[in-house]
C-alpha cells in the first residue's frame, strides 16, 4: 500500500460504458477493485493504484448491483452484493478468495463462489454454482 501514498489527488476516468457510478474497493493485497450492474455485475481490476485497469468482465448475470461491494479486513473475501433484478428481488452474494482474478475459475462457470444469505441467521452458506 505505501506504492500508493502520496500527495492527495482526484483523477476522474470512465470505467464502463453504458453506466455509472461504481462501487469501489481497495482489496488487503492492494488491488483497486470497481463493479457495478443494473442488467449484469461487471467488475475490473487496477493492480497499479487506478491508473491503467484491465478489461471489464462479468461477475454474475442476470444482477442488479444494488448491495453494494465490501472487503473482509479479517479474511481479505470479496463480497459483491446483487439482486437477481430490480429491487425488491432475491438477494445473492458473491465471494472472491482471490481479489476477483479474472482469469481463473471459481467454479464450473467461470464466476466467484456464490453465498446465500439468511436474513434471520445473519449466516452465510457456500453454494457451488
Amino acid at each position: 500500500m505505501g506504492a500508493f501514498l502520496g500527495k492527495p489527488r482526484l483523477e476522474v476516468q470512465p470505467l464502463f460504458e453504458a453506466i455509472r457510478h461504481p462501487n469501489i474497493v481497495v482489496t488487503l493485497k492492494g488491488t483497486v477493485l470497481a463493479t457495478l450492474g443494473d442488467q449484469k455485475l461487471l467488475a475490473r481490476r487496477s493492480e497499479d493504484g487506478g491508473k491503467t485497469w484491465g478489461e471489464e468482465f462479468i461477475v454474475a448475470e442476470p444482477a442488479f448491483q444494488g448491495g453494494g461491494l465490501t472487503v473482509d479486513e479479517i479474511t481479505g473475501d470479496i463480497l459483491a452484493f446483487a439482486e437477481d433484478r430490480h429491487p425488491p428481488a432475491p438477494l445473492s452474494v458473491y465471494r472472491s478468495q482471490d481479489d476477483v482474478a479474472e482469469n481463473r475459475s471459481h467454479n464450473s462457470s467461470g464466476h466467484p463462489r456464490k453465498c446465500a444469505v439468511d436474513a434471520h441467521e445473519r449466516t452465510r452458506y457456500h453454494l457451488e454454482t
